[in-house]
């Protein structure tokens, strides 16, 4: 029983990396310099790992917060997995809505089933919804919620984002006047909407909108930090070492280990870790920041993850 359910436990393990990933850990496995490694650069998990690291979620100050994916596309959808991971790590109530108005998006791998099931087994409920709903339509004005705190948007075009952000800006941040339109009672909805192009994004931003932000463009994406120091990275990296010493220490209770060398020796073992586990521990960085925000501890004004992956 043991071999079976380890064997079982490999499989899906296997199955849950992607094709990617695999094809970089056999060409690592079988290089003939281990000093010379690949790694693979997830555009799309990338942009949602940053995006909620420097927009979170939880700044909306409200206890029920609505968030709405707009296009179930690639990177809408690792927003979308991302936001449901780190809305189980408040003491917040989160709502997640997924737009898209094809259909076939909501394909049969849509990965939030088997989320779903692994949340369950930690006693939470994924409040999550598709919808197949073209935004621009009338139909979207019946499905859509009343609030909306948290709004990402990619459509797979510029003018298409942009549209969709100044229609649900004008839905939720104002509200319609004798005088015009006036910001609304509630506070105001944070709207990031996908510009791929430099001068598009800048444009956006000249706007001086407060409630949209434009990201992912070239210079989001690939950025130096992005590539060769990322924050995210370093602190999965710790987070991983913190991990293996402390299961060394639990499996060896006779042995007086030192912490330090122990650490140390979960960081170098990191840079072989497969892809999966690389991935796993990233999300956990993701994960614990928002944790530590709900306990009362400001990552960004502690330093605490760079203090602790720089040491």
């Amino acid at each position: 029983k043991p071999i079976q359910k380890n064997y079982q436990r490999n499989w899906r393990n296997k199955r849950q990396a992607s094709r990617a990933e695999k094809v970089i850990d056999t060409a690592n496995k079988n290089s003939s310099n281990p000093k010379i490694k690949l790694e693979l650069f997830n555009a799309a998990q990338r942009i949602a790992y940053n995006l909620l690291y420097e927009h979170p979620l939880y700044e909306t100050g409200n206890d029920n917060v609505n968030v709405l994916i707009i296009g179930a596309g690639t990177i809408g959808l690792e927003i979308a997995k991302a936001a449901a991971w780190c809305s189980q790590m408040t003491s917040r109530s989160f709502s997640i809505k997924i737009f898209d108005k094809d259909k076939k998006n909501e394909r049969a791998d849509f990965p939030f089933n088997s989320l779903s099931e692994k949340l369950s087994k930690i006693g939470t409920t994924l409040d999550l919804k598709f919808f197949e709903c073209d935004i621009f339509s009338e139909k979207f004005s019946s499905l859509r919620p009343e609030r909306a705190d948290y709004i990402a948007i990619n459509l797979g075009d510029d003018s298409l984002n942009l549209s969709a952000a100044l229609l649900l800006q004008e839905t939720y941040a104002r509200q319609r006047t004798d005088g015009g339109l006036i910001p609304a009672d509630a506070p105001a909805v944070k709207i990031i909407v996908i510009i791929k192009d430099e001068e598009t994004k800048k444009i956006v931003k000249a706007l001086d909108n407060s409630a949209i932000i434009p990201y992912a463009a070239m210079s989001d994406v690939f950025k130096l930090d992005n590539i060769i120091n990322w924050k995210i990275d370093k602190a999965g990296e710790f987070l991983h070492a913190s991990y293996e010493s402390v299961n060394y220490i639990n499996k060896h209770p006779e042995t007086e280990s030192d912490l330090l060398e122990l650490l140390n020796q979960g960081i170098s073992s990191y840079a072989a870790q497969s892809e999966l586990n690389k991935r796993s521990s990233r999300a956990a960085a993701i994960h614990s920041k928002y944790k530590l925000s709900d306990i009362g501890i400001d990552v960004k004004n502690s330093h605490l993850f760079s203090e602790a992956t720089e040491k």
